[in-house]
Order: C-alpha cells, then structure tokens, then sequence
C-alpha cells in the first residue's frame, strides 16, 4: 500500500504474508527503505530515509503550480482571476501539507500502525480543512472568480500525480518495487 495519493509518497508498506517478505523495500524517493521486522506482524521501520523531505518537495511544487496557475489567470482575467487562482492552489496545498506532516511524525517512531492511523486522522483532517477553506474563501473573498478558484485547485492537486517523479532518487529513476508499489 503506497501512500501516494494520501500525500507522503516516500513510504509504502507491505502488507503481512505479501510475497515481498522477508527482504528490504527500496520506496520511492530511492533514498529510504523499509525492512520487514519479522513474523507476520506486518511491521517495518524506516532504516535511512527522511520522509520529511519528500513532503516538502511535494508541498513547494504545489505552491509553484499555484503561482504558476495565479500568474495565468492574472495574464487571461487580471487581478480577480488570479487572486482567486491563488486562493485555490492555496486551498489544496496547505492541506496537504498537515497531513504530510502528520504522517511525517508519525513515522519518526517506526511503527506501521501508528503511522496507519496518522495517515486515517490526517485524511479526514485534510478534507475537512479543504471544505472549511473553500467555505471561507465563498464568504469572505468578494469579488472572486469561482472558475479560476476550481482551476487552480485542480492544477495544484495534479502535482501529487506527478509526485513519483518530485521524490525519484538522484539519478532520476524510481526502483523497480517502487513502481510496483504504486
């Protein structure tokens, strides 16, 4: 189980009996690896990464596509279109980046389950913060252009697609039980 999706894409876990036991795990930032414990626990440790980093590459990319969708609809719309656009990215990263965060200290104690539940809390953190943030930005921000809100909302979220290729190791290439845990 990768937890790509859930923000922090330089950690995966095994699940007991996988055929994968028994021997280490090289994750998707190539930087970090994961050893199975023992037994059929399903419990691992971080040996040498620093998920920490990933998350922040993850979270500055967000804020860059923000800027990035922000100048555009600046350059398309003027100035209500891109502080809208802003305001979208915004809505997406900060989010994001407490559960990356969360997770990321969560994981410092090596232990799957706490992590496991971490990233559970932190989901349901993160889209509860998202609503709050688009129910504030509704209220509060006027005028505000809802399509360049949406917009930049989208373009933001679409870096954690791309996020295998932000958190590959230094020579650019992700390992192949990386991929497979994608």
């Amino acid at each position: 189980m990768g937890f790509g999706a859930a923000g922090l894409s330089g950690w995966s876990l095994v699940a007991p009996g996988a055929p994968q036991e028994g021997r280490d795990l090289a994750l998707i930032d190539g930087k970090t690896s994961v050893r199975r414990l023992g037994g059929d626990r399903g419990v691992f440790r971080d040996v040498r990464g620093k998920p920490l980093t990933a998350i922040l590459r993850i979270v500055a990319a967000q804020i860059g596509a923000a800027l990035l969708m922000a100048m555009v609809a600046f350059w398309v719309s003027g100035r209500i279109g891109g502080i809208s656009a802003l305001l979208g990215g915004l809505v997406c990263a900060l989010p994001n980046g407490v559960l990356g965060l969360r997770i990321a200290l969560a994981s410092a104690t090596g232990d799957a389950r706490r992590m496991l539940r971490a990233t559970y809390v932190g989901v349901a953190l993160k889209l509860l913060l998202t609503a709050a943030l688009f129910a504030a930005v509704f209220a509060l921000v006027r005028p505000l252009a809802a399509g360049w809100l949406f917009a930049g909302f989208i373009a933001t979220q679409a870096v954690i697609w791309a996020a295998a290729g932000l958190t590959a190791n230094d020579t650019g290439t992700v390992s192949r039980d990386a991929a497979a845990s994608r």
